[in-house]
């Protein structure tokens, strides 16, 4: 009787996933992307399903939404009354590099014959194995944002490698509703040390300063090193332009 409801579910999920996939079309991609932002668009549009058991029918998912992201360039930062969050594809963009080669190479190794029926969790744990160096202090680390505290306005799983002595991150974006499902294919970059440490990092400037965060925007740190809860007192936001400005100097506070 399980194994009867557990067929018809997935019977069921393909049928809602691509009758989403009707109602939410791929755009053309913008003709001067780089390499990197043509990937990190695919990975961030890539239809993920539509599980009937998951809250995307009430809430909508991920990829149906970034579907409707003409450009997604033009996302960079949300301000609102109590937080500020990164576009994950501008700070994606900003550390990381596609790596055609590794990428490939990856790939390759997950599809032949011993693993081709293992998930992608399996095949980049075994990945790792064979080719990273464990000589190094962030060689092997990984993780899924929505365990922790985070400036970005979408979730990603990533892992670490360090060959030769680069560093690579082997990233798939949650394009899903609930967080448990709904990961796309992973994809291969180069990339720095600062994407792990960037995560809950903000910074604001103004004429008056500075001020940088490094939990998310919980609490701040201003120019004299002195520590607020929340944003600092002089920074006001304003409903009508929906951005942030100084009390002081009457600028709009930047954010990255």
């Amino acid at each position: 009787m399980n194994n009867l409801i557990e067929g018809l579910t997935e019977i069921l999920s393909h049928a809602e996933k691509i009758s989403q996939e009707k109602k939410h079309p791929l755009q053309s991609k913008p003709k001067d992307y780089t390499e990197t932002e043509s990937v990190l668009h695919d990975l961030l549009t890539e239809n993920t399903g539509a599980h009937i058991l998951d809250s995307g029918g009430a809430y909508g998912r991920a990829w149906e939404k970034n579907r409707k992201i003409v450009d997604f360039r033009s996302q960079k930062i949300h301000q609102d009354e109590d937080y500020i969050t990164k576009s994950l594809f501008s700070f994606l963009n900003k550390h990381l590099t596609y790596d055609s080669k590794l990428d490939k190479k990856f790939h390759k190794f997950a599809n032949n014959k011993t693993n081709k029926d293992k998930s992608w969790g399996e095949c980049i744990e075994l990945f790792k194995e064979k080719h990273n160096e464990k000589d190094d202090y962030i060689s092997g680390i990984g993780g899924y944002t929505y365990n922790d505290e985070t400036a970005l306005n979408q979730d990603f799983v990533y892992e670490v490698l360090h060959i030769d002595g680069e560093y690579y991150y082997i990233i798939q974006t949650h394009n899903g509703c609930d967080a448990r499902g709904g990961f796309s294919t992973p994809r291969v970059f180069s990339g720095d040390e600062g994407l792990i440490c960037d995560i809950t990092h903000i910074t604001g400037d103004c004429d008056c300063g500075y001020a940088d965060s490094d939990n998310a925007g919980y609490s701040w740190y201003d120019s004299d090193f002195s520590e607020s809860d929340g944003f600092p007192e002089e920074w006001k936001y304003s409903k009508e332009s929906r951005n942030y400005k100084c009390s002081e100097c009457h600028e709009e506070v930047n954010f990255s």
